[in-house]
């Protein structure tokens, strides 16, 4: 039977007023105050309840779309509404922006020390490669308070494939990459790449795609014995009055790296030669708080370099790489660390600078090439950067492909209704090692007064073993002390807790015992 106009129009009227009405009871609009509610009722530690009725409510709006949508006409007609529903409900750029709906909770809970029971993901940062290029995809797993990002399907296996690349030269380092994983589901039951496509696609990048101009020197004459400028870079620390000349430095077309590709388009590959203890920087412009970035450079320490250091800053964070560490006379990689320094949230300053400084040079020069600072990808949960290598990714019969396979040990009942409905996740913690007065190691309970009280330890890190600050703290074993309070501090060897909490007794060396696991526990089975 033919589908008319005005069935047309009074089913999208219907599946519109249930879209609304399911934005809002899912948090997603603002004319009520669920977010306030869900907030506060998580926060308040119904976390059965909580659970429960979130999976309610995902059986009722499964069931009342259903009512609406039937037929095979009428899923394909309204497919494009169940989609933007999805998105609506899930935040898919991963980045949990405090001023967004799902953002005001997962703000509450870093401002309040709260945690949820982690979903105990194990990420795979070194994934299995095959294929041709010698290049590096690199993983980042934590979000900007240094928290796990658990918003990702488990178990989670998601490959990066070459399908298009440059071997001819056209663009060298520019390979694209096809992402697959598997579709995960929604609150509605239906397959869904809200959270990630099921097959995307990114590039792998040399020079193109950085925040930085003249990445690979490529607009300085590499001929001038006695270079004037270094074109949109700026010599010094961003203090001090630029000065160039070949006392400094120099431009050279010898043991280059990779080439960019307005290096082969004009056929002139070129490397900067830093003859002592200098350095070069450019502005960093338009970064964004809520977005990771990473960058790659080619480093060249020269064959008889006996002493010299390396400093990357970018914005108000920075790393040393010892020269002496890296393979002399050869092109190295160098990359920062993989945390949360690398938000643009940590490292935003009122005029941030990206900066690269020699000291302590002896022996021989070095020589840079290829700086790269760029945006990390989006993909499945967490963030990629492909790293293009002197040997590049081939696509074909000898193909790239990248694998990662993560694992996931006790998957947190909140923690997965959360990504279920809303694709994102809070803030989560795994159980605290045990710790026992025994083995020469001692407890002591203090009673301090009109300040928070403490529990110290003999020996040991309790940072370690896992104890947070917004834990519950459980004692056992004591005379005067046992019962469940809250970790308002924690240090190496000190555990603190609210003033009036606990009588003095101790040093313990025996029986006492101390637990501590999420504020937010899951429901009971």
């Amino acid at each position: 039977m033919a589908v008319t106009q005005t069935q047309i129009n009074t089913m999208l009227q219907k599946v519109g007023k249930l879209y609304k009405e399911a934005l809002v009871d899912f948090g997603r609009e603002t004319a009520t105050n669920n977010v306030i509610a869900l907030t506060n009722d998580i926060k308040s530690n119904v976390a059965g309840d909580f659970g429960q009725d979130l999976s309610q409510r995902a059986d009722a709006w499964r069931r009342r779309f259903a009512s609406v949508v039937s037929g095979p006409e009428w899923k394909q007609l309204l497919d494009p509404i169940w989609q933007n529903f999805l998105r609506d409900i899930a935040d898919n750029k991963g980045n949990l922006d405090p001023t967004s709906n799902f953002g005001t909770i997962y703000q509450t809970f870093i401002d309040n020390n709260l945690h949820l029971v982690s979903r105990g993901l194990t990420f795979d940062i070194t994934p299995t490669e095959t294929g041709t290029g010698s290049g590096n995809i690199h993983r980042l797993t934590v979000d900007r308070n240094d928290k796990t990002i658990e918003g990702v399907y488990s178990p989670l296996s998601i490959s990066f494939t070459c399908v298009t690349d440059e071997s001819t030269g056209a663009e060298p380092g520019e390979e694209e990459f096809e992402i697959s994983a598997p579709v995960g589901t929604d609150i509605l039951d239906r397959g869904t790449g809200v959270t990630f496509d099921p097959a995307n696609s990114m590039s792998s990048r040399n020079s193109d795609g950085s925040f930085l101009s003249d990445a690979s020197f490529q607009s300085v004459n590499a001929a001038d014995a006695d270079p004037a400028d270094l074109g949109a870079w700026i010599d010094g620390d961003g203090t001090t009055t630029p000065v160039y000349g070949s006392a400094k430095y120099a431009l050279t077309a010898t043991n280059t790296a990779m080439e960019s590709v307005e290096e082969a388009a004009n056929g002139q590959a070129i490397a900067l030669e830093i003859k002592g203890n200098h350095g070069i920087y450019q502005e960093l412009n338009d970064t964004d708080l809520f977005t990771p970035y990473f960058f790659t450079i080619r480093v060249r320490p020269g064959a008889s370099l006996s002493a010299g250091n390396l400093t990357v800053t970018w914005g108000s964070k920075s790393q040393i790489f010892d020269l002496t560490a890296l393979s002399a006379g050869s092109y190295n990689i160098i990359s920062p660390t993989l945390d949360k320094n690398l938000w643009g949230y940590q490292f935003s300053t009122a005029a941030p600078k990206f900066k690269i400084v020699i000291d302590s040079l002896a022996g021989d020069t070095v020589e840079i090439d290829n700086v790269r600072f760029g945006a990390m990808d989006f993909h499945a949960g967490t963030y990629y950067f492909i790293d293009a290598d002197t040997t590049q990714f081939l696509a074909g019969a000898n193909e790239k492909k990248f694998v990662f396979v993560d694992t996931v040990s006790s998957d947190s009942i909140l923690q997965a209704m959360i990504h279920l409905a809303y694709g994102q996740y809070l803030p989560g913690v795994a159980d605290a090692t045990q710790i026992t007065a025994a083995g020469g190691r001692t407890l002591t309970f203090n009673d301090n007064g009109g300040s928070e009280d403490t529990i110290t330890l003999s020996t040991g890190d309790v940072t370690s073993d896992g104890y947070q600050v917004g834990m519950l703290l459980t004692v056992a074993g004591t005379s005067s002390n046992n019962g469940t309070y809250t970790l308002t501090a924690v240090a190496a060897t000190t555990l603190t807790v609210a003033t009036g909490s606990f009588a003095a007794e101790g040093p313990l060396s025996a029986t006492a015992t101390l637990d501590s696991t999420a504020a937010i526990t899951d429901p009971a089975a």
